[in-house]
């Protein structure tokens, strides 16, 4: 169990649908992130530490932690420029990497690979959002 982040837009096609579905390995491209509920309070953790921003808060600050299938209102430009700056702030991250806080290293198995493990995850959320932003109608998912 965990939080599916799912990237919806009008007129999908089957092969676009089919590409969310992909045994719960997350791929921002095709417009699909997964957490488990472990997973999701680790990272929740690790963005703040890094970014100054929780993990969901990325993209949908006004989550109230359902899976109902709430997102953000992709309507209403503040909301376009809320992922865009967040959007920023990851790329800047995955440009040029700033050292991991120490005191995150209990979220790592190999804490040498956290900063590569960080900038891994940036990237999906990064292809996420582009794919979001890109699609007229467009809407996000969490369930």
């Amino acid at each position: 169990m965990g939080l599916d982040v799912y990237c919806r837009w009008p007129n999908m096609t089957q092969e676009e649908v089919d590409a969310q579905y992909t045994g719960f390995r997350t791929t921002g491209k095709a417009g699909y992130l997964r957490k488990s509920w472990g997973g999701l309070s680790a990272w929740e953790k690790v963005f703040k530490g890094v970014f100054e921003i929780s993990w969901s808060d990325m993209l949908f600050p006004g989550w109230d932690e359902s899976n109902d299938g709430e997102g953000p209102d992709l309507t209403n430009p503040d909301e376009r420029t809320r992922l865009l700056s967040n959007r920023e702030k990851l790329q800047a991250f995955v440009d040029a990497p700033t050292p991991v806080p120490a005191n995150l290293s209990p979220y790592f198995s190999d804490f040498g690979e956290a900063q590569e493990t960080i900038i891994e995850e940036a990237k999906e959320i990064i292809y996420f959002i582009d794919l979001a932003l890109s699609k007229s109608g467009s809407e996000i998912h969490f369930s």
